[in-house]
């Protein structure tokens, strides 16, 4: 009697375990298709957040590999690898992160591999009134499959289910993006719009001396075939800043942040050729909404001698260094190798930090234009060799003054960057 009722015991619990593993392995594969190739592509994890994390790895993989040695184990005719985490991140706002999978694929002439280049494949999530978001994406191989991860902030928000199109570039200037695959995926932060109510164009506010007018905010002609990677349809606005009632060229609008009332945002940036316009560079946002545009002035130039603080330290410099410069928490280190890498780590609502120039051993100038850059941190490229032993940097540490605007978004009167 015992042993019978152990066995259905036993059957009930092999049963459930079968449920499990096969409702598993749908939730892996529902968001699968086969392309003409004979390849296949999944969408591994939605998740939606400031910090989003997916597991890389087979479904055998990922239940079976994650105490499994470095190099993998054989058990019957299966190889299981170690599953590997990779996170996307925001830089302060929310958004939807996608974790791909392509398997079976030929990295000479399948059309995701062969290139490798950031524009020649991209995500497309469709909406309405002009909304859209895009990204570009890169595929890397891991064990037996090569895997993507994007990061969007535009997207139709309002849908139970949200489209996903995987686009590759064409080389018809006319029609430079074709749809690989498509899919409808599960909303994982379906929002209600909020109640805003705008004024008119334009709109200026004072803060101390510097005065920030809102010209114009809306939608503009961006060339695909200028930037195939970014949108055609680009969000925009057009600002003009004075200090004491006159324009300075030292005060710069330096962080725009546009927010439909449906929760979508986009950063806008600065064009070269046109300091105060500045353009979303992945999305668009729509139209029949109220914005929320939140805009942050500050100097770029001309600082003070109160302002400016120069430090060495040598190169390669671990672990970071903290110092203190006017009442500010500094910390001071290198990223990816060859990165200067500075913040202030207490993120004083009224400061910024930026980088003004650097010099190795020998008083030559190091630094290069490329990097990255907020309010509280940089990270400027530095040219370092293995013969450099320290670095001379200067940076300013200087007021920041934000302003918020509530409009009704248009089509911009003058032209695209």
């Amino acid at each position: 009697m015992n042993r019978r009722r152990y066995s259905a015991c036993g059957l009930a619990t092999a049963a459930c375990v079968a449920v499990l593993l096969l409702w598993r392995h749908y939730a892996d594969t529902r968001y699968s298709v086969k392309l003409s190739d004979g390849s296949g592509l999944r969408i591994v994890g939605v998740s939606y957040g400031l910090t989003n994390e997916f597991v890389a790895g087979d479904f055998l993989d990922r239940q079976f590999g994650r105490k499994a040695p470095a190099g993998g184990i054989n058990i019957l005719s299966f190889k299981i690898h170690q599953p590997a985490t990779h996170r996307v991140e925001g830089f302060d706002r929310p958004g939807l992160a996608i974790f791909l999978e392509l398997t079976d694929a030929d990295e000479k002439t399948h059309p995701l591999l062969k290139s490798r280049r950031a524009d020649s494949a991209r995500l497309e999530f469709p909406g309405e009134h002009g909304a859209v978001g895009y990204m570009p994406i890169v595929f890397h191989k891991q064990g037996r499959s090569h895997y993507a991860m994007a990061m969007v902030t535009v997207f139709s928000r309002d849908q139970a289910r949200i489209p996903v199109r995987l686009q590759t570039r064409q080389t018809n200037a006319t029609q430079p993006w074709a749809n690989l695959a498509e899919f409808k995926i599960r909303n994982p932060a379906r929002a209600v719009s909020e109640a805003w109510s705008a004024q008119d164009l334009p709109q200026s506010q004072t803060i101390g001396d510097i005065t920030l007018t809102l010209l114009e905010a809306g939608h503009t002609n961006f060339p695909a075939v200028e930037n195939p990677a970014r949108p055609n349809v680009a969000s925009t606005a057009v600002f003009d800043v004075t200090v004491g009632g006159q324009h300075d060229t030292n005060w710069n609008v330096r962080e725009v942040v546009a927010q439909s009332a449906d929760g979508n945002h986009v950063s806008l940036w600065r064009n070269s050729q046109q300091a105060l316009r500045l353009f979303s560079r992945y999305g668009s946002l729509p139209t029949n909404q109220f914005w929320r545009v939140e805009a942050t002035v500050a100097k770029s130039a001309g600082f003070t001698a109160s302002e400016l603080h120069t430090f060495s330290v040598p190169y390669p410099l671990d672990p970071k260094w903290t110092t203190n410069f006017a009442g500010q928490s500094v910390t001071i280190g290198y990223a990816n190798g060859d990165m200067l890498a500075v913040e202030l780590p207490d993120k004083p609502p009224t400061k910024r930090v930026t980088f003004v120039h650097a010099l190795n051993q020998k008083g030559d100038r190091i630094d290069e234009i490329t990097g990255s850059w907020g309010q509280h941190r940089f990270w400027r490229s530095l040219r370092v060799t293995s013969k450099d032993t320290d670095v001379t940097a200067t940076i300013a540490i200087h007021d920041e003054y934000r302003f918020e605007f509530f409009v009704q978004p248009g089509t911009a009167r003058v032209g695209s960057p």
